[in-house]
């Protein structure tokens, strides 16, 4: 059965973003850290923990700025030099893969920026004297991205597009549209009515495919339900394949959110097109998210936000705990010495 409690801490918290994310970029912005080199940015992160860098990445791919990796690993990767700039980021401070890779790039003189709230991470960082930004404590590191990408804004300021004020104009956005996700009746409420207990599918354009891993974290960890995640155009080339094959206990057991925005007009929004035309003829019926900001930033967001509300919706039908992760729980007790 769900704890009550437990719903309305976690729509609490997932109701903050706008206000983490502008306290994400002051602490950030604030933090006395040169950051240099000329090569690609790595973000070292897992989970919870990892997809700030993720969404960064999709606002930098989409408006410029240096490249941004996200590394999911006990090791950096191979070319890891002085020249990137590299950023820990664990909100808990103790995932094993992440300081490990703290501790690989130290080992070869490589500095590191640090984002976290404590932790065996902030140790290492403070006996080191790695710069950090130490964020607020308590939460999830699953209901804290508006702190973390705050955060990295706030470092990576100088290497980015734009200054602080798209920060602010994409929280007061986000305040603006709030109700009309997470209201009564709102997008969040209407896509979970149509979700209820099938198999959750996300489709979203390619330059948006962190969203769709958010929204496959979000449902396995709030609503305890396992989900996937396509991209557009790479689902043509392969997943086609397979909605257009007379399966017929596949469809009815399926609930597909197909996702697009303004900035997907052209070859993208025909072939999303294509798909939603196609999955109605295999039976299906997916749900049509069209994303309203024209803010990169903003839209980003946005989407992640639908997202989240929808896990909560779909764990509240469900009866579960969206707090609890036992799993993860299992496996860190059963890994502790490995």
């Amino acid at each position: 059965m769900a704890s009550k409690e437990g719903l309305e801490r976690m729509r609490a918290w997932v109701g903050q973003l706008p206000d983490q994310l502008e306290e994400g970029y002051r602490l950030g912005r604030s933090a006395p850290i040169p950051l240099g080199g000329r090569g690609p940015i790595l973000i070292l992160g897992m989970g919870g923990s990892s997809i700030a860098g993720d969404l960064l990445a999709a606002f930098t791919l989409q408006q410029g700025g240096r490249p941004i990796f996200v590394s999911r690993s006990f090791r950096p990767p191979a070319w890891t030099s002085p020249e990137n700039t590299v950023i820990a980021v664990s909100y808990g401070g103790n995932t094993p893969e992440t300081l490990a890779a703290f501790d690989d790039c130290r080992a070869k003189g490589i500095p590191v920026a640090v984002v976290t709230s404590g932790g065996s991470l902030r140790e290492r960082a403070t006996k080191d004297g790695s710069p950090t930004v130490l964020l607020p404590g308590g939460l999830p590191p699953r209901a804290s991205l508006g702190f973390q990408i705050g955060a990295l804004l706030g470092l990576l300021r100088k290497h980015l597009p734009g200054d602080g004020a798209q920060v602010q104009q994409c929280a007061t956005e986000l305040r603006a549209i709030r109700e009309s996700i997470a209201g009564f009746g709102g997008e969040a409420s209407r896509i979970a009515g149509e979700w209820r207990e099938r198999n959750l599918v996300v489709y979203v354009p390619e330059r948006l495919a962190p969203v769709g891993r958010r929204w496959m974290t979000q449902a396995e960890e709030n609503a305890k339900r396992l989900a996937h995640f396509g991209t557009v155009p790479e689902v043509l080339h392969n997943a086609i394949v397979a909605w257009d094959a007379p399966h017929e206990r596949m469809v009815p057991s399926a609930f597909i959110v197909l996702m697009q925005g303004a900035a997907d007009a052209g070859p993208v929004g025909s072939r999303v097109h294509y798909l939603s035309n196609a999955l109605r003829d295999a039976g299906a019926h997916p749900y049509e998210l069209h994303l309203r900001s024209t803010n990169a930033l903003t839209e980003i967001l946005e989407a992640v936000w639908i997202g989240d509300y929808v896990s909560l919706a779909e764990a509240e039908f469900l009866g579960v705990d969206p707090i609890p992760i036992d799993g993860i729980d299992k496996m860190r007790k059963a890994l502790v010495d490995v």
